[in-house]
């Protein structure tokens, strides 16, 4: 299996190559900061598209704003918020990102430069890892590996997800990882770079790995299985033999009437045990084992870290009264495209310049999984397959599983809901090709690497490096050239600015004043019907608005549904004007008139209420009730799903709530504990604990 790349040929002629290598970060910075410079052209401009692409934009701003909020207005790192859903716990928001380490740039920053400089960050290390795919384990030549990170940072595909509001800048650190885990046993400190660099990622919510984590176990498998075996042929066979292996243990998962899931993984290992007697297939598994071994080591790592986060995400969850999750048993329902025309119209096209709706105006194929893939890079991928052969054996086979999965259950076979969904962290992945269409790019620019490998390119004596380069030139320049266009349009927008509110207070969009008139239940009611939603959502848009404010929302997004009690102060109409609600009675109350409110304050993990008292009274706020609080003096009751505290002693009284989840905080303590201590390991890991591993099995290379 002799690689085709020139400069690898001879380990003579690798040795400048090799020290070339050591420039690549900082090449690829300067690609990928010129590449999306047009964000700084408007410093807080973000989401420009219509108005339902831009207010999916602002609400997701909206989810990483409250750091520097609570930071500035109340030096506190947030557990809560009282600004939406009458009082919303975003530590345990699946998509909070408030702990984070990389929350440190909405901290200094804000979120909307803090955004900006976290997609450089996760753009820069996401072509790194790239990088070092192409060069140390697809072994191409050093101009092909410089063309696959070139073709991921320009490949438009993350620029156009922030077009349409999706903000999941964490996905492109998925190649460094995936890196780390393949070429781990060169080096085993690196299981520890990927366990801490994915485990960052599960803090922030699992919901960004749920892709990653089949690629991080099936890649570095059949990969080792693959180039361990002593030629191609047998190593393709071994190929096949996992796919085929994988399968068969899958089809249990798939089946509910196999009874439960506990039931079903005793049969799925039964499948593998039985399986294993057969001579060839206790081959390829131990040929694919190394592979396997280390992807599980730094899962172990990462779950160490994010399973305080995971806990108290699931705390959330299985509070019946507080928190709920609606229609996630139907999700599988509603995957992928409309057909298989749709993702072969998403393929060949250009990244769109806005959104593909259809004749209503929706968009046709949802967020559009626009890969971003121009023409020039799609030919460098066929010429590619073609100069790897079989080399790109197992990554064209998880490509094809990648494609299947994103079609769903519009193909004769679901091939997502069989083989993937039963998996737990795919359990509730909706439309799984909008976390996949990142690894399909990624597997297709590294296959497009090896096109400068090109035999006929390396048979021009000395004038081989000048054609190579010039083909590298005129192939990279053009998605650079199309692409930075949806760089500048997802940024080029102001986010409005408006003076802070005096005070604050709770609002919810209303159908109508019609509504209005029939009082706080009709309109919760009509407020929860599709049809109204979607009119008032350019209103959503609003929630950010007043946020920065210092004014409530109460009509918003979440990722967990929970019963919204509080009562606004205010409606706001689909036109933007307002109504008073007649039904208000202040963020703080009493239900009997004889005590009295003087002051209330608010902040994002205290409410402090200054009464007067002159006989025991129930003290209602207007937020909602959560069992987490802690409050001094008297005790803490619900009422209407709202906070209220019984006092009993007349006189003016300071009342204090706190909120203080321990259930939550002592897990996340642990988890970053845990994360301090593997970061202390990396750091200094001993030299004696990296030398070679023994029991591998011998590369056919």
């Amino acid at each position: 299996m002799t690689p085709i790349s020139d400069d690898l040929q001879n380990p003579e002629e690798s040795t400048k190559p090799r020290r070339l290598e050591r420039f690549a970060p900082v090449v690829l910075l300067a690609a990928v900061i010129a590449f999306y410079s047009p964000m700084w052209w408007v410093l807080d401009g973000i989401g420009d598209a219509d108005e339902y692409r831009r207010a999916d934009a602002l609400m997701a701003l909206l989810y990483i704003s409250h750091p520097r909020v609570a930071w500035d207005q109340f030096h506190e790192i947030p557990l809560r918020t009282h600004y939406y859903g009458g009082g919303y716990p975003v530590l345990q928001d699946p998509v909070s990102m408030h702990l984070n380490p990389l929350s440190v740039f909405f901290y200094a920053f804000g979120g909307i430069v803090g955004i900006k400089l976290t997609v450089l960050l996760g753009m820069w290390l996401g072509t790194i890892g790239v990088f070092f795919l192409a060069r140390r384990v697809v072994r191409l030549s050093l101009l092909g590996a410089y063309f696959s990170a070139l073709a991921f940072a320009f490949s438009g595909w993350f620029p156009s997800r922030l077009l349409i509001g999706n903000l999941e800048f964490f996905m492109p650190f998925t190649p460094l990882v995936l890196y780390w885990v393949m070429d781990a046993w060169a080096d085993r400190r690196r299981l520890l770079y990927a366990g801490l660099l994915l485990g960052t990622i599960m803090f922030s919510g699992f919901v960004f790995v749920r892709g990653f984590l089949y690629l991080m176990f099936v890649i570095p498998a059949l990969w080792e299985g693959y180039r361990r075996q002593p030629d191609e042929r047998r190593g393709l066979a071994a190929v096949l033999g996992l796919m085929a292996l994988l399968a068969i243990v899958s089809l249990p998962m798939a089946f509910a009437r196999l009874g439960p899931l506990p039931i079903r993984l005793l049969i799925a290992g039964a499948i593998f045990g039985a399986s294993l007697a057969h001579p060839r297939i206790r081959q390829w598994a131990k040929a694919a084992w190394p592979g396997a071994a280390a992807a599980l080591v730094v899962f172990v790592i990462a779950l160490g870290i994010g399973a305080g986060r995971i806990q108290a995400t699931l705390s959330l969850l299985q509070q019946g009264e507080f928190g709920r999750m609606e229609g996630k048993e139907d999700f599988v329902n509603y995957i992928a495209f409309d057909s298989a025309g749709a993702f072969a119209d998403a393929v060949v096209h250009h990244v769109p310049l806005q959104g593909i709706y259809g004749k209503q105006g929706w968009p046709e194929y949802h967020e559009a999984g626009y890969m971003g893939l121009t023409w020039t890079v799609l030919i460098a991928f066929v010429v590619g397959i073609f100069v790897l052969r079989r080399r790109a054996a197992p990554w064209l086979l998880v490509l094809g599983l990648l494609v299947l999965a994103s079609f769903g259950r519009f193909l004769p076979i679901d091939f997502y809901g069989w083989f993937m969904h039963w998996i737990p962290s795919f359990r509730f992945m909706s439309e799984p090709y909008k976390y996949f269409v990142l690894y399909i790019a990624m597997i297709a620019v590294l296959i497009g690497g090896a096109a400068f490998d090109l035999p006929s390119l390396t048979k021009f004596g000395r004038w081989r490096h000048i054609a190579r380069f010039v083909a590298f030139l005129a192939f990279i320049a053009y998605p650079f050239a199309h692409n930075i266009v949806c760089v500048q349009r997802a940024f080029s927008m102001h986010v409005e600015q408006l003076p802070k509110a005096d005070e604050f207070y709770n609002v919810l969009g209303a159908p109508s004043r019609e509504d209005i008139a029939q009082g706080l239940d009709h309109v919760r009611r009509r407020s929860k019907e599709p049809k109204f939603r979607e009119a008032i959502r350019p209103v959503y848009r609003q929630t950010v608005v007043n946020m920065r404010r210092g004014v409530g929302t109460i009509d918003w997004y979440a990722n967990i549904s929970i019963p919204e009690n509080a009562v606004p102060a205010v409606y706001v109409l689909p036109d933007n004007s307002t109504e008073p609600n007649p039904e208000y009675r202040g963020e703080a109350h009493f239900m009997d008139e004889e005590n009295r409110v003087l002051e209330t304050h608010l902040t994002e993990n205290t409410i402090r209420v200054e009464v007067e008292t002159t006989r025991p009274g129930r003290l209602v706020i207007n937020q909602n009730y959560d069992p987490a609080f802690r409050v001094t003096p008297g005790v803490l009751r619900p009422q209407d799903g709202l906070l209220s505290v019984d006092l009993t002693q007349p006189g003016r009284h300071s009342v204090e709530l706190r909120y203080r989840p321990w259930s939550v905080l002592v897990p996340i303590l642990l988890s970053l504990a845990f994360m301090a201590a593997v970061a202390v390991l990396a750091v200094f890991w001993p030299k004696s604990w990296s030398r070679p591993v023994k029991w591998l099995p011998q590369s056919g290379q």
